[in-house]
């Protein structure tokens, strides 16, 4: 259940079977089906996601260099780097579900939208962790320097914010995908979601209020460095 290994439902098929033998004179063992079987396979897969999300935003953080990308793009390469990784997991989930039409398939698809808000906050964390260490050393000298590596960690949670808001419009439509596939008997949430602004709202609203209020923060904490001593912007 690696990602980009594709769960085998042949094995899951023949491990059902095999479960389903038993000697006509015992009572049967209760076998699970095989939508159980696979969905405990989508939960491990979903814990190795978190780990593997978490692994390469630490690493993305490590091996940044904290250069603007390019004249148009203030921010570093760990931005790309992690929505990228983001956006692999999200087409191989959307895989996994290709051949689900119940609601398994929306309680899935809600922890791994849970998921991959809670990864993209944490690289936001570890950005303002190495702002506030590197701020800390600078406020020591006099005149201060303010760094461009300062700025673009600044520029990176601006940046996250922006593709963040581009990749929940990624997850609405496959979650749409998903509604499509589910029949309106079946299910009480075929309209959980009227649009993406509702979605948007549920699953986002509470990392943007989060990174809106460490962006001023960070700000604020450059303005109160300063008004104090004397500054120097570093090229």
């Amino acid at each position: 259940y690696s990602i980009g290994q594709p769960i085998e439902q042949s094995k899951v098929k023949a491990s059902e079977a095999k479960l389903g033998k038993t000697n006509n004179t015992e009572e049967k063992p209760k076998v699970a089906t095989l939508e159980q079987l696979t969905e405990e396979y989508v939960k491990k897969w979903l814990d190795e996601v978190i780990n593997k999300l978490q692994t390469w935003s630490k690493n993305a953080c490590e091996l940044d260099t904290w250069k603007p990308l390019s004249d148009d793009n203030h921010f570093s390469s760990s931005v790309m780097d992690l929505f990228e990784s983001a956006h692999q997991s999200l087409a191989y989930f959307e895989q996994i579900l290709t051949d689900w039409n119940n609601d398994t398939a929306l309680n899935l698809f809600d922890s791994f939208t849970t998921v991959i808000v809670d990864t993209l906050y944490g690289y936001c964390e570890l950005v303002k962790d190495r702002f506030n260490q590197e701020l800390k050393t600078l406020s020591k000298e006099t005149p201060l320097k303010i760094t461009p590596e300062l700025l673009i960690k600044v520029n990176n949670i601006t940046a996250t914010r922006t593709y963040l808001n581009e990749f929940a419009e990624e997850l609405f439509r496959a979650y749409t995908n998903v509604i499509k596939k589910i029949p309106s008997s079946t299910t009480e949430n075929k309209a959980k979601f009227n649009d993406v602004d509702d979605f948007v709202t549920s699953y986002f609203s509470e990392v943007f209020r989060k990174l809106k209020s460490d962006l001023n923060e960070m700000l604020d904490l450059i303005a109160e460095q300063v008004n104090q001593d004397p500054l120097i912007i570093s090229t």
